[in-house]
Order: C-alpha cells, then sequence, then structure tokens
C-alpha cells in the first residue's frame, strides 16, 4: 500500500493512491501535479473537482480477465476529449497518471535465453487512446544494447548469401505494442492483441513478427493482463510461445530451447516518449552510469517522418554512430514502428503462425 501527502491550504491531507501490495516501488519521484483530478484535490490542466465517491477501493472483480489498474482509474475518468480535468503533458487527451499505471501493469514478462550475450537494455514506452474504437494501445521500445547475431545455428557459419541476416550489430531496436480494452462491469483493462517484433522491417521473408489475438497467447498470472513473451537467444526476436520461436527466422534460426528465467520488463515512469505532438522522450544519452561505456545519443523519434532532413541515423545501443565497434550497422531507428506499428488506427497484420 503506498500513500502520498498532499499539503492544501495549509493543511496535509492523506491521499491513498494505490490499495494494492504489489504495487512496484517507482524507479523515481512522482510529482504530485502527475496524479488524477481527485488524488491532487481538484482539476489538473483546468479543474475539476473531486472524484466519485463510490468508485471502487480495491479489485471489484479479482477472478475477471484483465487488470485492475487503480483507484478511480476506469475509461471516463483518464481520457478527456478536450483535455480539460486531466494532466496531459504529450498532448494526447489522456491522463499522464494512467498512462504510467497502465503500462506499467501491462509490461510483457520477457523469457530470454539463459546463454544470451547481452540482455542489457534501456526499455521506454507509450500510450495512445483510439476513441473511435475504444483500444488504448501501449508500445514499449525495448532497446538493446547489442543484438548478438545468430552464429550458433548451424546455417548461420555456411558462407551463403543469407549469412549477413545472421550477423550481430550494434543495438538492437526491439518492441512490442499491446493493444487494451476497459471493461466497465469489472473496472479491468483487458489485453485484445500483441504485435511483437521478430526481425521487423527486414523483408516479407525474413520478418517474422506477430500481430495476434489474446487467445494465441500466453499470459503468466490473470487472463488478459500482461503476456509472456519468448526472447530468441541472441536476436532478441519476440515470439508469443515457445514453439514460434524455435521455428522462427529464415531456415529456423531463431531458438528459446534454453529460455528459463522469466521477469517482466524494467519500468521507469520517466520514459515515455510521448506522442507526435510532443515528443517527451527523444534524443538522449545513455543512463548515467553507463554513459562512460556508451557515450552516443539515441533518438526514439528519428525516421517518423520519411522525408526527415537531415536523414535519421539507426539505433546503435547509444554506442558510437560512426559504428566503431567491431559489431557495425545498427539497428532501424524507432520512429519506424512508432509510425507504422503504434500509430496507426490497426496494427501490420504480422505473419500468420501457419507460415512459420
Amino acid at each position: 500500500m503506498s500513500f502520498r501527502i498532499v499539503t492544501a491550504s495549509g493543511l496535509a491531507v492523506f491521499l491513498i493512491l494505490a490499495c494494492r501490495s504489489d504495487r512496484p516501488t517507482p524507479v523515481d519521484p512522482i510529482s504530485a501535479m502527475q496524479c488524477l483530478p481527485e488524488t491532487c484535490g481538484g482539476g489538473g490542466g483546468g479543474g475539476g473537482g473531486g472524484g466519485d465517491p463510490g468508485y471502487p477501493t480495491s479489485d471489484p472483480d479479482p477472478t475477471a480477465p484483465g487488470i485492475w489498474v487503480g483507484i478511480n482509474m476506469g475509461l471516463s475518468r483518464c481520457y478527456s476529449p478536450t483535455g480539460a480535468g486531466i494532466n496531459d503533458a504529450d498532448i494526447d487527451r489522456f491522463d499522464d497518471w494512467c498512462e504510467k499505471w497502465i503500462a506499467n501493469d501491462f509490461r510483457p514478462s520477457l523469457r530470454p535465453n539463459y546463454y544470451d550475450c547481452d540482455l542489457r537494455m534501456e526499455p521506454a514506452w507509450s500510450v495512445k487512446y483510439f476513441p473511435a474504437s475504444g483500444v488504448i494501445r501501449v508500445g514499449y521500445w525495448l532497446s538493446y544494447y547489442n543484438d548478438c547475431g545468430n552464429q550458433h545455428a548451424f546455417v548461420c557459419n555456411m558462407s551463403q548469401p543469407w549469412q549477413s541476416d545472421c550477423m550481430g550489430h550494434d543495438g538492437d531496436s526491439e518492441f512490442i505494442v499491446v493493444d487494451l480494452r476497459y471493461n466497465a462491469p469489472t473496472d479491468h483493462y483487458v489485453l485484445q492483441r500483441a504485435f511483437m517484433s521478430a526481425h521487423y522491417g527486414s523483408g516479407s521473408s525474413t520478418d517474422y513478427s506477430t500481430n495476434l489475438d489474446y487467445t494465441q497467447l500466453e499470459f503468466p498470472e490473470k487472463y488478459q493482463g500482461y503476456p509472456r513473451v519468448w526472447v530468441a537467444l541472441g536476436k532478441h526476436a519476440n515470439y508469443p510461445t515457445q514453439g514460434l520461436c524455435n521455428a522462427g527466422a529464415i531456415f529456423g534460426t531463431d531458438t528459446c530451447t534454453d529460455n528459463t528465467a522469466e521477469n517482466q520488463m524494467e519500468f521507469i515512469w520517466s520514459r515515455n516518449v510521448g506522442s507526435p505532438s510532443n515528443h517527451m522522450l527523444n534524443c538522449t544519452p545513455a543512463k548515467p552510469e553507463m554513459q562512460y561505456f556508451r557515450p552516443g545519443t539515441e533518438c526514439y523519434w528519428d525516421a517518423y517522418d520519411p522525408n526527415q532532413q537531415p536523414p535519421p541515423k539507426r539505433f546503435f545501443g547509444w554506442w558510437w554512430q560512426d559504428g566503431a565497434n567491431p559489431y557495425a550497422g545498427g539497428a532501424n531507428p524507432y520512429g519506424i514502428p512508432l509510425r507504422q506499428v503504434f500509430e496507426p488506427v490497426s496494427m501490420p497484420a504480422g505473419r500468420d503462425p501457419s507460415l512459420f
């Protein structure tokens, strides 16, 4: 259980922000200005007064699919057609506090390979609401330091034209995007489908990214809650099941045979990339303790504009942009999946599992 003290008119008012014992401790402080109107004692961004005293203070239906995000966090509170009555730094009409908790609670559970050479990452995230369809879309931009390649596979050690597809490189711009809906009777957000990158944008014969309905996904805890993602050895391609991972990539070179550990993705409150209207996180250095080893800068919105000038740089995992590391080349910039997968009303179809 967590509490926040807000001072108003000289009085200390104790406000309950969450009544769940499983709330993680935030990585960095959250300002009181990032809360909902009733939590701040009156509307942010235009007023609005207190909340409805009838909202539930604990999960009203613990056995129902999906996740109860918290007190008075329903869609009618989180979305404002005009932006009034909410805190909306990214100017997308969806409350910042709601975005943080929804993105935190639905962050995927990653199941990587025990023998992977480098699982270090600096993940970012974003949230977008589509009023016409009722879809709340959450993007997780994993931001690995390295792609270690598929040299473990026999066919990747042959002198053949496809060998270049097996090579590693600086930076790995993998991502996972989930579509949610709000279920008012249960006060739960429920996962509807997930897009998982697997060699995204590499071409029709080598792109194994999937866009699957919730019935084809695995859920470690609550049904239609946060999804499990199988992470391929070396290349970090994302798959909804171990079987699809082991059949993934050209010539089946991806593998999840030794994927034993599992943890939810690291979540940092301040790493919201924002929206096309306000790039809250764009060109940024690596986290402070890594800047000596990773001295570069990465720009999450590079290539969002396909006509960008000067031309966008590739994603190098905060290494030098000139590719001085023996791992060269970099990965596609995140602006491409932001434009092609996250922002459109409908996500790309992805590869049908029957074609693996």
